[in-house]
């Protein structure tokens, strides 16, 4: 036998069977607002959790981008560090090469240098050629005082 049951709102007495729901206006407004009323609940809760985890998810995205930032700061400040020290050594390098003379210059300076040495020996060979004149001079010298010597010897042998 099917439940009676009273209506709060219009005390209609009506029967209330477990597998239905009443046909009361008012009882199924009831069960519609507790529905709706858990539904805007439910979509309250997943709001606020998402939020959340949206405002989470920022914090990190801009942890991440701090942390990025940060990180390509340090690096272009270290390539710019290797980029002045690349350019001082490029330009010392200038600098140097600027010092060398070329190979024209070179050629040059390398027949001023031959012309030189061809006048250094040719003194050499000057100063050789006088040496051994001079020791002919000396061999001269040393056989006329022996010539001297021997007439003068022959001159005493003679005379006494």
């Amino acid at each position: 036998m099917a439940a009676i049951k009273q209506c709060s709102k219009c005390a209609q007495l009506k029967a209330v069977d477990c597998q239905f729901i009443d046909e009361c206006p008012h009882r199924i407004e009831t069960v519609l607002n507790t529905r709706i009323n858990g539904v805007d609940k439910a979509i309250s809760d997943l709001d606020r959790v998402l939020t959340l985890a949206i405002s989470e998810l920022e914090k990190r995205f801009n942890e991440n981008t701090e942390s990025i930032q940060q990180s390509t700061n340090l690096k272009a400040e270290v390539i710019e560090k290797r980029l002045e020290t690349m350019n001082e050594f490029r330009n010392a390098l200038k600098d140097q090469a600027g010092t060398f003379f070329t190979r024209p210059e070179h050629d040059l300076y390398m027949k001023a240098v031959e012309a030189d040495l061809r006048v250094l020996r040719e003194d050499r060979a000057n100063a050789q050629g006088m040496a051994k004149q001079s020791s002919v001079m000396w061999a001269y010298a040393f056989s006329a005082l022996a010539a001297l010597a021997s007439v003068v010897s022959i001159v005493l042998h003679f005379l006494k």
